[in-house]
């Protein structure tokens, strides 16, 4: 274990922490400073890389044979999807702390902070791409997307691009960290009937993340990958239901078994690819459905029973009606 690296995520978590434990504050301190900070320390990396003679790289293996998929496939590993589930909660608590009570006016903040929210990434990815892609001939052989850039950044700006860079990571994971950490808090809170309160669960959150972090990027990446090439899915899915709730009228039946594919294949699928665990003729039934090779064995099969449950319900439905109206005829 590395003790600067102890000592780092003990100051930052510590200020998490800080941040977390008093959640009224919570828009103010992110919304105010640390995001737009971050995101001028960004562009300010930006400009300066992407003004640096390019070596840009062939691509090879998998950006080669299927970018899009793996394009998509990487992207399991920001975690951005999975954190939008919880951050939408934090959203939604943090417009209720400004007075806005009814639902629908909550819904249509909402709806605005997340397409705001999602252009704002867009741009960040497409920014850490293109830097990413300035010097990638010079930097064949790097672990993770973290050393490339650093190097770029060194590269352009030498040491004291390496303390922005510092800069830019502790304020990008800082602001997930508060907005994961208060979020957790929060639900667990409520889950268990506030048989523990928030600041308990925070205190919790924060130690556990401590903890973790201390394994280095590498090692989490190892065993955190597995498991998002599961559960990412499921979010995907659930989120796509939910935003066309409303004009599709999914029933809860398609949740269910929306959510028992997207969930179910892909553990298969990790147990086969990344484990070698062979269930026989299940794994066999996996490997022979659509894209399997390129990790979404799930998506069609997903779309299938969604399709079919909600025919199903709805055909029921219709029998129930008839047989309602039949009988009071």
């Amino acid at each position: 274990m590395s003790l600067a690296r102890l000592v780092y995520t003990f100051v930052f978590f510590a200020l998490a922490l800080a941040i977390c434990l008093k959640p009224s504050k919570l828009v103010e301190r992110v919304g105010k400073f640390l995001t737009p900070a971050l995101l001028l320390l960004i562009a300010f990396m930006f400009f300066k890389v992407i003004s640096m003679d390019k070596s840009v790289a062939a691509p090879t293996g998998d950006y080669l044979k299927a970018p899009l998929t793996k394009g998509f496939l990487a992207g399991y590993e920001t975690m951005d999807a999975v954190a939008a589930l919880n951050f939408g909660f934090v959203i939604a608590q943090a417009i209720r702390r400004f007075g806005v009570n009814d639902e629908k006016e909550v819904t249509r903040y909402e709806i605005k902070a997340g397409l705001l929210a999602g252009f704002v990434l867009f741009v960040v990815y497409a920014m850490l791409a293109s830097i990413g892609m300035v010097g990638s001939a010079k930097f064949v052989g790097l672990e993770n997307g973290a050393q490339v850039l650093a190097e770029s950044i060194k590269l352009a700006l030498g040491n004291f691009g390496l303390v922005l860079l510092a800069f830019i990571f502790t304020l990008a994971c800082l602001t997930t960290c508060v907005g994961l950490i208060s979020s957790g808090g929060e639900y667990f809170e409520k889950l268990f009937n506030n048989r523990l309160s928030y600041k308990s669960w925070v205190c919790i959150w924060t130690l556990f993340s401590f903890i973790m972090a201390n394994f280095g990027l590498n090692k989490l990446l190892e065993i955190s990958v597995p498991l998002l090439q599961i559960i990412y899915p499921v979010a995907l899915v659930l989120i796509v239901m939910g935003i066309s709730q409303s004009f599709l009228n999914f029933s809860k039946l398609s949740y269910i078994f929306a959510a028992a594919v997207s969930v179910g294949l892909p553990l298969i699928e990790v147990l086969d690819k990344t484990f070698k665990l062979h269930l026989g003729f299940v794994t066999s039934l996996v490997k022979a459905l659509p894209m399997y090779k390129e990790g979404l064995s799930w998506l069609l099969p997903t779309l299938v029973v969604v399709v079919l449950t909600s025919l199903a319900v709805k055909a029921l439905g219709n029998l129930s009606s008839l047989e309602k109206a039949r009988q009071e005829y």
